[in-house]
């Protein structure tokens, strides 16, 4: 079983509606994309959320879009929105019994100091790993 997030829940698609809702308002950058919301930036893209829950990275280099499908990629961009906005916690996966704790960043989702606050690259965020189906 592959990490992903699966059907965005009713009362969290509310939510991000809101979120983007807001970021429309507030959008000023021609170049920003419309009818979403930034998740996260960084020096050579930057990653949004629309109110379906469809993720995208923006090449800022090129300006060329590029779609993140469901999975651990995009179960990672979740969890950096979660840090802003609580309530998109509850579309992320729940751990199965199966579950291993991650031993990379010690069950914290986050790479442990002396790293910069960085997410995890080998849970995603979430703390813990999944292990293989027989």
């Amino acid at each position: 079983m592959s990490l992903s997030l699966g059907p965005m829940p009713a009362h969290v698609r509310f939510v991000v509606h809101q979120l983007v809702t807001a970021a429309e308002q507030r959008r000023r950058d021609i170049n920003e994309p419309a009818n979403a919301f930034l998740i996260t930036s960084g020096p050579s893209y930057s990653s949004y959320l629309n109110a379906d829950g469809e993720a995208w990275d923006l090449d800022l280099g090129d300006g060329t879009i590029h779609p993140v499908p469901d999975g651990p990629r995009k179960v990672g961009l979740i969890v950096l929105a979660a840090q802003r906005c609580p309530e998109l916690a509850q579309w992320l996966p729940r751990r199965p019994e199966s579950a291993k704790d991650c031993h990379l960043c010690q069950k914290l989702g986050w790479l442990p100091p002396p790293f910069p606050r960085t997410l995890c690259p080998e849970c995603f965020g979430m703390g813990w790993r999944q292990t293989p189906e027989p």
